[in-house]
């Protein structure tokens, strides 16, 4: 599913969420794992030009069981995204968003 350019990574996953939520529902008894792969971008220092890269964030393989509440599993995982994200951008990347996100399952 694609994002919108200048869309920030958590408005996309809120806004994603009912339609990730009604196609995991409608697909139990599977394996999954959810990718967010956004278009972030720097400013190199030696030259002044903006760089960018398409970088994921990935989570781990999640069971979708019968049982599963596939709201909270959204949930959870959207977390897991935004906490990798965040830690990617205090690794030194100073890399942001430029484009947008999009998501892959």
């Amino acid at each position: 599913m694609d994002g919108s350019e200048g869309v920030d990574a958590m408005s996309f996953l809120n806004d994603s969420q009912p339609q990730v939520a009604d196609l995991l529902s409608s697909n139990r008894q599977t394996k999954v794992n959810m990718i967010l792969t956004c278009i972030m971008a720097w400013v190199d220092i030696n030259t002044g030009e903006v760089q960018s890269v398409n970088a994921p964030f990935l989570t781990k393989t999640e069971i979708i069981l019968d049982a599963t509440d596939v709201t909270e599993l959204y949930k959870n995982v959207s977390e897991n995204i935004m906490e990798s994200m965040a830690a990617f951008q205090m690794r030194g990347s100073n890399m942001e968003v430029q484009e947008g996100c999009k998501a892959r399952h």
